[in-house]
């Protein structure tokens, strides 16, 4: 959620067209862009899957959880301020606890994450395909 977090912060622009404005691009970007989202989404997609399998949560429609997610931390775009109180990293913990929390696993904001939620989460956080997506919107 980091990464994600942090290149939402620092390529507000890109992400804003990546998000609002895709759909007016030509259809070439359009479907790379499609291709790279839906990549990107099954990776989110995958650990919530995973983490079932462990149970380390509880979760009914992994595709849907997926897509609320998403929508979540993409709407930051909104409103994020790197002036603001919280910087990324604890604005990362927050919606870290709140996902979590979102998908019945045994954590609570200001807790220790136990090391399995850790190991799922963390092996796709700083994932480099949404880099990619908003260099490439940024072209």
């Amino acid at each position: 959620m980091y990464g994600h977090l942090r290149i939402i912060a620092r390529q507000r622009a890109a992400v804003t067209v990546f998000i609002n404005e895709w759909r007016f691009l030509s259809p070439e970007r359009q479907e790379i862009i499609k291709q790279c989202r839906d990549a990107y989404e099954a990776c989110f997609q995958r650990v919530i899957e995973e983490g079932v399998k462990a149970g380390l949560w509880s979760v009914a429609d992994a595709r849907l959880a997926t897509l609320i997610m998403l929508g979540t931390l993409n709407w930051t775009y909104h409103w994020i301020n790197l002036a603001g109180r919280l910087g990324i990293e604890q604005l990362a913990e927050k919606y870290f606890a709140v996902i979590m929390l979102s998908l019945k696993a045994d954590v609570f904001e200001g807790e220790p994450l136990c090391e399995k939620c850790l190991a799922t989460a963390s092996s796709y956080r700083d994932h480099a395909q949404f880099v990619n997506i908003v260099m490439y919107v940024n072209r």
